[in-house]
């Protein structure tokens, strides 16, 4: 039985490395696609809801490496109270898309298949299945 969401969230995100545009904060609307494949199912692989929920937590944020070239912009968000995630790495949208699969994987009660694909725009995206 495979399971499939499309979503969507709005958040900004820079990055530091970059030496074009994405250098400066900018924003996306973010389209994902979650696809789980479960062999049995006893009553359901997961909520529809517990996804969205996933999904939402980065809804207009911004997200940042913590690293010395964001720290001033960090403490500026934070002042002004503004919704933050910060990350290890660059919020790329190779990053972004295994950050994601790894919060499903944590909600999933059995093991299955997930395959996690991320559009940073219309024509440009990145997929994900996982180790």
């Amino acid at each position: 039985m495979k399971l499939t969401l499309k979503h969507h969230f709005d958040a900004a995100h820079r990055l530091e490395f970059h030496r074009g545009l994405c250098r400066n904060l900018h924003g996306h609307r973010w389209e994902v696609l979650i696809e789980i494949e479960q062999k049995k199912v006893e009553d359901m692989i997961i909520d529809f809801g517990d996804l969205k929920e996933i999904i939402n937590q980065y809804d207009h944020s911004c997200l940042l490496k913590d690293c010395d070239d964001n720290r001033y912009l960090i403490q500026v968000l934070e002042v002004v109270g503004m919704k933050m995630i910060t990350f290890d790495s660059s919020p790329t949208a190779e990053n972004l898309v295994k950050k994601i699969y790894e919060d499903i994987e944590k909600k999933l009660l059995s093991e299955a298949k997930i395959k996690i694909t991320l559009w940073e725009s219309p024509g440009a995206g990145i997929s994900y299945e996982g180790k």
